[in-house]
């Protein structure tokens, strides 16, 4: 057994086990689903504004390179882990070897983001178990910056057979989910209702996304706008990578 009371560490409150040295620590954002469409655009932006961002995913973004080191949009660390486990949330919240030590904001992006896509209680629980675990985690770590992923579809999208009572449509109308995804979401607000309720000085804002869609997407979806909307998944609205941008930009600034 040794008692070296000399010996240096491999590790403090601010740096992972084995990590180097990299001059002053600046904010660090964790970005869930930082490979899809919306979490390209965000870990981007937010890497621009000088956040060191660590992207969470189970897969890749298309321009990683084979090791998942370099190549990621902005990003400065990919940790690729399941969000339905509790512990690995904690844990890459936490630190990671040779990596990084503490965060200091949370947005979660990550969810299977459509119905259709898989079965529907695949969907639910995928969505709602992985929310919880990103705000439970972030209230163990008194973590109090989080931005949650929520959906226009709460609003009662497709409004077949179900029109709104009124226009226009505020956060005041009432929440009427009509699919196993819509109904995810709804929970997610519910929970972050209850955590700031029980941690007041918790900051969590959910941002009711529209469709996201890349240029060529877009460009498509215009055009298709030139005949009456038909659609039964959104309202007709789109959410563009640069409106993407000043959403952030103006929810950052006013932090």
């Amino acid at each position: 057994m040794s008692n070296d009371k000399t010996a240096v560490p491999s590790f403090t409150d601010k740096l992972a086990l084995g990590e180097a040295k990299r001059g002053d620590r600046t904010r660090r954002v964790v970005v869930t689903g930082g490979s899809g469409k919306l979490g390209r655009a965000t870990v981007k932006y937010l890497s621009d504004e000088g956040w060191e961002v660590i992207s969470v995913d189970t897969r890749r973004p298309p321009t990683a390179s084979e090791d998942g080191k370099s190549g990621l949009g902005g990003a400065y660390r990919l940790v690729e882990i399941d969000l339905e486990d509790m512990g690995a949330v904690l844990e890459t919240f936490m630190t990671i070897d040779m990596a990084y030590s503490g965060v200091d904001a949370v947005v979660h992006l990550a969810a299977i983001p459509s119905p259709g896509q898989t079965n529907s209680s695949r969907q639910f629980r995928t969505n709602t178990m992985s929310t919880y675990n990103v705000l439970e985690a972030c209230r163990k770590l008194r973590i109090t910056n989080v931005v949650l992923a929520s959906s226009e579809t709460l609003i009662g999208i497709p409004f077949d057979p179900h029109p709104p009572a009124s226009l226009p449509i505020t956060e005041e109308h009432e929440r009427r989910p009509e699919s196993a995804y819509s109904l995810s979401k709804l929970v997610g607000e519910t929970l972050a209702d209850q955590f700031c309720r029980w941690d007041p000085s918790a900051k969590i804002i959910s941002l009711r996304f529209s469709n996201v869609m890349l240029p060529p997407s877009t460009q498509i979806s215009r055009a298709g706008r030139k005949t009456p909307w038909r659609g039964t998944g959104t309202a007709g609205g789109t959410l563009t990578l640069a409106m993407v941008d000043r959403v952030f930009r103006r929810l950052w600034r006013a932090e």
